[in-house]
């Protein structure tokens, strides 16, 4: 029997070593050390138990009761998962503990040896104390293995004392030691086997830094208040410019006014476009391309301009000529407005005398926007390369004309051997193709935005189903709202990105903390959780940031309720805060 165990033991042993010397994780390190600590522990047990060969005051089985507990109790360090100066100091509780285990062992007093054990005991649960925040389960894991420790040198005293039980405690004593060595391996594999199967499963899921998402959500509260407070003097040039067309009677006048109506329309569209681009831009996570292409006719792009830029040009003594047509593009609309504004900026800019001619050609599939002047030519036929006269544009054309996927050049216009201005030329589809994403299409990032929803009832479920917005994930999951169901569903399914509790009451609410407190602790990378909890005061809206975890008060049964959720999770590539005209 000595044998069998001695065996199983050493297999054991070396199956903890490896956790020990090759685990990138230093939890799991402690989670070996707590197996070779159980492991010395029961082959003392069980020599002393089965073949006694080893004298129990001798300096052998106080070294081997020693290093027992040393190891057992370095297994309870570093379990916080960031350094904190507060957190109490382990050497004066483990040398305790050492000192006491190393007493014991040349003791034959009951009562002085349970003394010693009760010192050992004490000493393991003050270590739980530098755990930083624990959850209710670490803490129970905690007092389980020292309890289970201490009982078992507890049987083993009554074990060696001469007394009428002396083999009941004795096989007592083996079955707990081996209890203890299994439970612990057992721990330490779970441990390593659902570390490692998360963190497989997750290479698919977009981790969402809960910092990130408050940062993103304050920072588009801060763009809708500057959005607001811009409409007002924008809507009143609007209306100043109506007024005077109206009144005058001057046809160079109205003319002018005319300019300013049209200046007030454009600026009004630019900032709308640049709000909602630094909208989209705020989301997270965050889009990786533009997702509003379609297809559309190229009239209502151009015509606008055209209106916008003739009265610049007729300042300047040019004429600028644009022959409307009926042929459509695919693309997206506010991109392809950049780089044409550019182009017929730069064209006016730069030409002092003749006119500005901006045509459309259809060439196959595709649809060529030229934009001709009769200025002074470039130096380089690449917008890339060029750089005098462009400046700043040249950079948004390039990097737009990337992103859209349309073909950009500028060239020289000769005749007769000699420049005669230049040719400003961009090359998009008509038709759709793979290269362009259809209006409402979701880019893949190769990695997709999960979130698990943990609710109690069908009821919530059945509600949250019909009014949580949950446009900006990719997948949504429900799941129960209980301590370890979301682990395991995490191990079987992978970790979410966002994790939702929905609590009707107080006790669903402490359960929500707990719940998404070990879920954070447990996956290890900080996932970004949500609690909304229903408060039936003047609260709906509240919302309260928490490490990790973020707040958010809604009222029962009411789906305006969940409005703000929309805020922190915005759906990609659309504007949280839609425009409205003044």
């Amino acid at each position: 029997m000595m044998n069998t165990h001695f065996l199983v033991y050493t297999l054991l042993l070396g199956l903890a070593l490896y956790p020990l010397v090759s685990n990138h994780s230093s939890n799991q390190r402690e989670n070996a050390l707590s197996v070779i600590g159980s492991l010395i522990m029961a082959f003392v047990i069980i020599e002393q138990s089965v073949v006694p060969t080893i004298e129990e005051t001798s300096i052998a089985f106080a070294s081997l009761c020693v290093s027992s507990y040393l190891f057992f109790a370095l297994g309870y360090l570093n379990r916080a998962p960031t350094k904190n100066l507060d957190l109490p100091n382990p050497v004066p509780p483990i040398l305790l503990g050492a000192l006491a285990t190393g007493f014991d062992a040349f003791l034959y007093n009951e009562f002085a040896s349970l003394a010693f054990i009760l010192i050992q005991f004490v000493s393991l649960i003050y270590l739980t104390l530098r755990y930083k925040n624990p959850s209710v389960v670490n803490r129970r894991k905690a007092y389980f293995f020292a309890t289970l420790y201490s009982s078992v040198w507890a049987a083993h005293i009554f074990a060696s004392s001469d007394n009428d039980y002396q083999t009941a405690w004795s096989l007592t004593a083996v079955w707990l030691a081996n209890l203890l060595v299994f439970s612990a391996f057992l721990h330490m594999l779970w441990q390593d086997y659902s570390k490692t199967r998360t963190r497989k499963l997750s290479r698919s899921t977009l981790i969402v830094e809960p910092d990130a998402v408050r940062l993103s959500y304050q920072a588009r509260r801060v763009l809708k208040d500057v959005r607001h407070d811009l409409r007002q003097p924008i809507s009143t040039l609007g209306i100043l410019a109506s007024v005077g067309k109206a009144i005058a009677r001057d046809p160079e006048v109205i003319t002018r006014y005319e300019h300013i109506q049209a200046a007030q329309k454009a600026l009004k569209t630019m900032l709308e476009q640049t709000f909602g681009l630094l909208d989209r831009s705020l989301q997270y996570p965050q889009p990786q391309a533009p997702q509003n292409f379609g297809t559309f006719p190229i009239n209502e792009l151009l015509e606008p301009l055209i209106v916008e830029y003739r009265y610049l040009a007729n300042n300047k003594g040019l004429q600028i000529r644009y022959k409307p047509t009926s042929l459509c593009v695919c693309s997206d609309r506010e991109g392809l407005t950049k780089i044409i504004r550019n182009g017929l900026d730069n064209a006016i800019k730069y030409t002092q005398e003749g006119g500005v001619v901006v045509m459309v050609k259809k060439r196959g599939d595709s649809i060529a926007i030229q934009i001709v002047d009769t200025g002074p030519g470039v130096e380089s036929d690449s917008v890339a390369i060029h750089r005098k006269g462009w400046g700043h544009g040249s950079t948004i054309v390039r990097d737009l004309s990337d992103q859209l996927g349309v073909q950009t050049s500028v060239r020289n216009r000769i005749i007769y051997g000699q420049v005669r201005g230049s040719i400003f030329e961009v090359i998009t589809s008509s038709k759709p193709n793979p290269g362009n994403q259809s209006e409402g299409d979701e880019i893949s990032t190769g990695s997709k935005v999960i979130a698990e929803i943990l609710v109690n009832g069908p009821e919530s479920r059945a509600f949250l189903e019909d009014h949580l917005p949950v446009g900006a994930f990719d997948e949504v999951r429900f799941g129960k709202l209980n301590l370890y169901r979301s682990y395991t569903t995490s191990i079987r399914k992978g970790a979410a990105s966002v994790y939702v509790a929905y609590a009707t009451s107080e006790e669903e609410l402490e359960i929500a903390h707990q719940s998404l407190k070990t879920i954070c602790r447990l996956l290890g990378g900080n996932p970004c959780c949500v609690v909304l909890y229903v408060d039936e005061e003047e609260r709906t809206g509240h919302i309260e940031f928490d490490d990790n975890l973020i707040y958010l008060a809604v009222k029962k049964d009411n789906p305006n309720a969940f409005s703000a959720f929309s805020e922190f999770f915005p759906e990609p590539g659309k504007a949280s805060h839609k425009a409205v005209s003044p």
